[in-house]
C-alpha cells in the first residue's frame, strides 16, 4: 500500500528510501550481531506506511483492532512472543529504528525544519532520470 499511496509514480524516491535504509542497516547490524537483515529491511516500509496513515484501523488476526502507528509495535511484540527472546526481535526493532529515521527525514524534516528537502528526503536528480521520472 505504501508504493501505491505515498510513492505512486515516484519509483526513484521509493528506491532511494530502501537504498538508504539498507545502508543504515548494514552499518548498524554489527552492533546487534545480526547475520540476516531481510526482516529488518521489511520493517522499514511498514513503519513508514504506519506513520503516514495514522488513522487507519488494522485488525490483527480478527481479534484486536489497533490504529496503524501501533502496527510495528504489535508485530515486534508478536515476534517476541513467538520466539521468546529479545534477540529474535532485535532485527525487527532495528528495522523500526531505521524506518523512523527514514520517516523523520522525509516527512517531518521537510515539513517542519527550515532546511527543506535534503539528499536524505528525496532521490537525486540523476537517479530520477535513470528511473525515467524527469
Amino acid at each position: 500500500m505504501l508504493e501505491e499511496s505515498s510513492f505512486a509514480n515516484r519509483k526513484a524516491d521509493y528506491f532511494w528510501l530502501l537504498f538508504l535504509s539498507a545502508i543504515m542497516l548494514l552499518m548498524l547490524a554489527p552492533l546487534v550481531n545480526l547475520p540476516f537483515l531481510s526482516s529488518s529491511l521489511a520493517f522499514v516500509p511498514i513503519y513508514v506506511w504506519s506513520r503516514r496513515h495514522s488513522s487507519t484501523p488494522i485488525s490483527l488476526f480478527g481479534l484486536f483492532t489497533i490504529t496503524a502507528p501501533y502496527l510495528p509495535v504489535a508485530l515486534v511484540a508478536f515476534s517476541l512472543v513467538l520466539n521468546g527472546t529479545w534477540k529474535a526481535a532485535a532485527g525487527d526493532l532495528l528495522g523500526c529504528a531505521v524506518g523512523h529515521v527514514g520517516w523523520f527525514m522525509r516527512d517531518v524534516w521537510t515539513r517542519e525544519m527550515v532546511g527543506g528537502k535534503t539528499i536524505f528526503s528525496e532521490a537525486p536528480v540523476r537517479l530520477k532520470r535513470l528511473f525515467g521520472e524527469l
